[in-house]
């Protein structure tokens, strides 16, 4: 955490300052409401946390410190989040495979890609946070598996037009629609 926080003076402050997600267990067991993170996580995939929480990245972070440290009694807001249109987007997610094959440039792979971020997916109701109790049935997940059921709901779209075409029938009509 960016500053040593204890349960007595923990009261004091609603929101807290962390380093990367390794502070939320102790922001549950002191009793903040909301907590600020810095760190390298991807930008563009959603996180969930059980508390109210926005990412910060490490230059906005340096700021808030030096805030915290400049005053006595610092003060914060976490505010709804406000969308924001992408210029740039669609784009392929930093963990996502773009191809081609650097040990084979002739390779073009992938051969097709679908959305696998911020994906709602139903969640086993056990958390892995220590002091986190809320049961979830659902979460926002962001990984390459995430996009399997986007393919695969694609295919089976394609095969119900056409009932007699083998799986590479299918994966080609995939690939050359756009």
């Amino acid at each position: 955490m960016a500053e040593e926080v204890t349960a007595s003076d923990a009261s004091k402050r609603k929101n807290l300052l962390c380093e990367g997600d390794q502070g939320i267990s102790e922001a549950i067991r002191v009793g903040v409401v909301g907590v600020m993170m810095q760190g390298q996580a991807s930008m563009d995939m959603a996180i969930s946390f059980p508390l109210p929480a926005c990412y910060l990245q490490l230059k906005d972070a340096a700021k808030i410190l030096t805030y915290i440290r400049s005053t006595s009694f610092p003060t914060a807001a976490i505010l709804k989040t406000i969308e924001v249109k992408d210029s740039l987007a669609p784009v392929v997610a930093s963990f996502s495979s773009r191809g081609p094959n650097k040990a084979a440039p002739e390779i073009l792979k992938p051969d097709f890609i679908s959305p696998g971020v911020d994906i709602m997916a139903s969640w086993s109701p056990i958390s892995d946070i220590s002091g986190e109790t809320r049961k979830l049935m659902f979460n926002i997940i962001s990984r390459t598996s995430m996009a399997c059921p986007h393919v695969s709901g694609a295919a089976v779209y394609v095969k119900s037009f056409h009932l007699t075409w083998l799986p590479a029938a299918i994966r080609s009509a995939l690939m050359i629609t756009g």
